[in-house]
């Protein structure tokens, strides 16, 4: 048994529904954030935040999922922020799952 099964065992003895991606979450791709001016938004990249600009792509809970580069590199994010082309963003439905827990 692994960790995960023990742990859901134990926490969870009578099982945990499981769902596929793409029925709780809405994953979005990022652009160029180049023509924005300077501001306080981080601009998230598959490496992290690359620089603040002042608009945003999304303002609510999100999880950042990496395309390419640094692939073990998933954000949970909490406050409006950007993505490049390197990086996708989630809109999570939030009646079916805790953001923070995707």
């Amino acid at each position: 048994m692994s960790k995960l099964e023990a742990l859901i065992s134990k926490l969870c003895p009578e099982g945990i529904e499981y769902k596929e991606l793409g029925t709780v979450t809405k994953i979005m791709n990022g652009k160029d954030y180049k023509q924005f001016g300077d501001g306080q938004i981080p601009v998230y990249g598959s490496g992290g935040i690359m620089c603040h600009i002042d608009t945003s792509a999304y303002a609510e809970e999100s999880v950042l999922i990496p395309r390419k580069g640094t692939l073990s590199n998933v954000f949970y994010v909490n406050e409006p922020f950007w993505t490049v082309d390197t990086i996708y963003y989630t809109k999570i439905d939030k009646a079916v799952i805790a953001p923070r827990y995707l």
